[in-house]
């Protein structure tokens, strides 16, 4: 193939992955061309000479150039270093083999260390999918994966955010140093913070949808705080308390749990031990859980919400509403009822710390509030 047409193949591989240079033959060398910001601020097209000669091999130093270049820029710094030969001690392009091999070597050692589960398959697939992003054939540095996030991904985004998560990852099994380079591109992105309703408002959206389908599921699921797929593992004790299988251990097995009614009259008042799961659906022992099933069960009751009585209650009671926030409006609840952190994180089935971080807003306010009730104002 002419090396006119390799050129051509580079450079539309490059518009693809977000990278907006190009490579262009001078004489019997290879330059960049793009438009980018100098030191003064000024933008306009420039041309980065890059000592690689005209060939077939030169061509896939180029486009590895192109990509170390195009970091540079969009951090906004000067391109012409960043394509610099590197020292022994320059960490951030050392070498450690092609992007394939060492992608290859990378899902080896992750099913090495974990059993083959629908749950697991799944968070390869995600991995697999943001590591599809980079080219197979180049050597993979830090500068490759800084240019991959910064030119595929917007800042502060969730995608940016699992981008920087995968390639750290992919970095530090390949022993890559600088490494923190990719926190830095990270952002500040955070979910939004939801507006749940008040307990007002979901006793009369409990009390009007629980003669349906899905009225017991979601009245179990407001009253002792389980995640959604955790509903049908519920095995309730005279005391108000039950038991749960906690899911979402990242890569642990599923285990039991003790959590609890909040607030106990609830259970009386939805006839929550008459159990009434649709599909079917039950597991009460972690063995029995299949995250699959699971799976089906909630996409099931999540498409439950939009039947016609179900959405017309959740339209006048809730406004904007999903499964998952009646778990949040419990651990609203139990803030503002006084009970402690740590026990009301262990009945919700995760840590302290995933408790603070999640319910941060109502935590602090509920806090300043006491503060304020105890000052003699």
């Amino acid at each position: 193939m002419p090396l006119s047409d390799l050129i051509d193949a580079t450079n539309a591989s490059l518009k693809t992955r977000g990278i907006r240079l190009k490579v262009e033959q001078r004489r019997q060398g290879l330059s960049l061309r793009g438009t980018w910001a100098d030191a003064q601020g000024i933008r306009k097209q420039r041309r980065l000479p890059i000592g690689i000669n005209a060939t077939p091999a030169g061509l896939l130093q180029a486009e590895t150039s192109a990509v170390a270049a195009w970091a540079a820029i969009t951090s906004g710094t000067d391109p012409a270093a960043a394509i610099a030969q590197p020292t022994p001690e320059d960490s951030t392009s050392k070498t450690v083999g092609s992007v394939e091999d060492v992608i290859q070597s990378f899902q080896t050692d992750f099913w090495s260390t974990r059993a083959r589960t629908a749950a697991a398959e799944r968070t390869w697939e995600r991995i697999a999918n943001e590591l599809q992003r980079l080219p197979s054939r180049v050597d993979l540095t830090l500068p490759l994966l800084e240019a991959t996030i910064c030119g595929r991904t917007q800042p502060d985004t969730r995608s940016r955010l699992e981008a920087c998560k995968v390639y750290k990852r992919l970095a530090l099994f390949a022993g890559l140093e600088g490494v923190a380079q990719l926190d830095r591109l990270r952002g500040t992105y955070e979910p939004a913070e939801r507006d749940l309703p008040t307990d007002e408002q979901l006793i009369q959206f409990l009390d009007e949808v629980r003669p349906t389908k899905w009225g017991w599921v979601m009245a179990a699921a407001a009253v002792y705080g389980v995640r959604p797929a955790e509903v049908p593992s519920l095995v309730f004790n005279d005391d108000g308390t039950a038991t749960a299988i906690t899911l979402k251990r990242h890569g642990r097995k599923p285990t039991l749990r003790t959590c609890f009614a909040l607030p106990s009259a609830w259970i009386d008042r939805w006839e929550l031990q008459s159990i009434q799961i649709p599909n079917d659906a039950r597991w009460t022992r972690p063995e029995d859980y299949s995250s699959d099933e699971g799976r089906r069960w909630v996409n099931a009751w999540r498409h439950g919400l939009r039947g016609k009585a179900v959405k017309q209650a959740i339209d006048q009671h809730l406004g904007e509403f999903d499964n998952v926030a009646l778990r949040h409006c419990w651990a609203v609840r139990s803030i503002s009822s006084g009970l402690p952190v740590s026990l009301c994180a262990k009945a919700m089935g995760h840590s302290v710390a995933v408790h603070e971080k999640q319910y941060h807003r109502w935590l602090a306010a509920s806090t300043l509030q006491d503060a304020l009730s105890r000052l003699d104002v």
